[in-house]
């Protein structure tokens, strides 16, 4: 008896509706920033559009880039038989629609708003472009 092809656009329809919010973005965790340098690698990374630093509440650090994935044609992925690993070890059951990932304590997207965290949570940081009196 022949195997049924499902082509990938029929499956990932059946399989995820007409939501592509993990094919959006990338969060990557990152260890929790103690010097100098974390910081104004921080700082770095919301200088670029579409990207934002957060923590969850269990202190937990993360990167994400807002760009959706090349495949992801029309809310579908067109690879989606051939997809990488990553993205087949991600589960419907787990997805942020059905049960939100984490709590989000704290995110930055600006170079202000990180340093109004370091501000209130009396962080020592002299990046080489803050001036010290913005710290004050």
């Amino acid at each position: 008896m022949p195997l049924i092809q499902i082509n990938d656009d029929e499956l990932n329809k059946k399989l995820c509706g007409s939501c592509s919010a993990c094919c959006e973005y990338i969060n990557i965790p990152i260890p929790t920033p103690k010097t100098e340098e974390d910081f104004d690698d921080i700082l770095w990374y919301i200088l670029h559009k579409n990207v934002t630093v957060w923590i969850d509440k269990k202190n937990k650090w993360y990167v994400e880039f807002n760009t959706p994935c090349t495949a992801l044609k029309k809310g579908r992925c067109t690879r989606y038989q051939t997809r990488p690993f990553l993205c087949r070890d991600y589960s419907q059951k787990t997805c942020e629609k059905n049960n939100p990932v984490s709590e989000v304590v704290e995110s930055f997207t600006t170079q202000e708003s990180f340093l109004t965290y370091l501000r209130k949570n009396k962080k020592t940081f002299f990046g080489f472009y803050v001036s010290e009196t913005a710290l004050d």
